[in-house]
């Protein structure tokens, strides 16, 4: 069921009272997010599953792969186990994500389950995992957020360390997803949720050094590795980078360091689109979109992806170049970029 009014108080109550009933009615509870889980879904997550758990319910939160060093901080690896091809649950939780493309692996998870429920901020579409229950909040600026909205109540009667665990896991997501408070998306709601979280004992600003200024330097150099290949398209107007596999490897660093490489590039003035070009182990390629006045949800979703109008990502499985020829060849059916075409 697709929730028609996800603004109203009363369809938030409604999903809340439905999920916690199931919550009750299974012992056998998981909860997902999509693959390569980033700095909202997976602190969503492990909020999510520490309200459980102060609720007397155990949930595993399965990923993929290990989860990123990034989240150490958050104990995120003692927090998550990996998929197994037997997996089985009753009941799945999926956090930051509803489509069943986008959990990868997990998937079949959801797919299996008895009940499914569905937590989510990104543009509806049409690849939603069958029959499960959605919660989409398009104008909450990160799942974070809507963990906080979700179990206020909750959250105010748990001890005082579980409380500040899942502050610092809100805190992680808003960080992440409006960067830094940087982004369009925020808002007022973002700065008051932000500051509900002091009643909890953060820190903030001992959270912000945890998540952004702790990376090895071996990012560092992959970051002025990718920095290098920036080019200029659409006079200027469009810059593209990548990363490739034999960068990771002569930096001796996983794929999972690429997740926020984009952002330095968002200082450049007067630009209207950055794509950034993963190279996977597979030779396919990750992208990832970012414009302020272009809908690159609606070009991601042409490439198996989506997400948000001024933030999305996809993917493409062609070589490096060729995916880069795709990419520009779609470009110049932008409307905001047909008076910049490349002489």
């Amino acid at each position: 069921m697709l929730l028609p009014f996800f603004h109203l108080v009363e369809v938030m109550n409604l999903f809340k009272d439905k999920l916690l009933n199931a919550v009750r009615s299974y012992e056998s509870i998981c909860i997902l997010t999509h693959h390569e889980p980033d700095g909202d879904g997976l602190p969503a997550g492990l909020a999510l599953k520490r309200v459980l758990s102060a609720l007397g319910k155990k949930a595993d939160f399965v990923l993929e792969e290990i989860a990123p060093e990034q989240f150490n901080y958050l104990q995120a690896r003692d927090h998550t186990i990996i998929v197994n091809p037997d997996s089985h649950y009753d009941l799945v939780i999926v956090v930051d994500c509803h489509d069943v493309k986008r959990l990868g692996t997990t998937g079949f998870i959801a797919e299996k389950a008895k009940q499914c429920f569905v937590i989510d901020h990104h543009i509806a579409h049409d690849d939603i995992v069958p029959g499960a229950d959605y919660l989409i909040q398009t104008e909450v600026s990160c799942v974070g957020i809507m963990m906080l909205n979700l179990f206020r109540e909750e959250l105010d009667q748990m001890d005082e360390g579980d409380r500040l665990y899942c502050a610092e896991c809100i805190y992680t997501a808003i960080l992440n997803d409006t960067n830094s408070f940087m982004n369009a998306n925020t808002d007022k709601e973002t700065l008051l949720a932000a500051a509900e979280l002091e009643k909890f004992g953060i820190v903030y600003g001992d959270v912000t050094e945890k998540f952004i200024y702790n990376d090895p330097w071996r990012k560092l150099k992959l970051i002025g590795m990718t920095m290098s290949t920036l080019e200029s398209h659409f006079q200027d107007k469009v810059l593209f980078i990548n990363s490739t596999q034999a960068m990771l490897a002569e930096c001796n660093i996983g794929i999972e360091h690429l997740t926020k490489v984009i952002g330095w590039v968002r200082s450049a003035k007067d630009i209207l689109m950055i794509v950034y070009f993963k190279e996977t182990a597979d030779g396919s390629i990750k992208l990832s979109f970012r414009s302020k006045t272009i809908n690159v949800a609606e070009i991601a979703s042409e490439f198996g992806g989506g997400g948000h109008i001024q933030a999305a990502g996809g993917s493409i499985n062609l070589p490096l170049n060729e995916a880069k020829q795709v990419i520009l060849n779609r470009l110049k059916e932008c409307n905001e970029l047909r008076n910049y075409s490349d002489k």
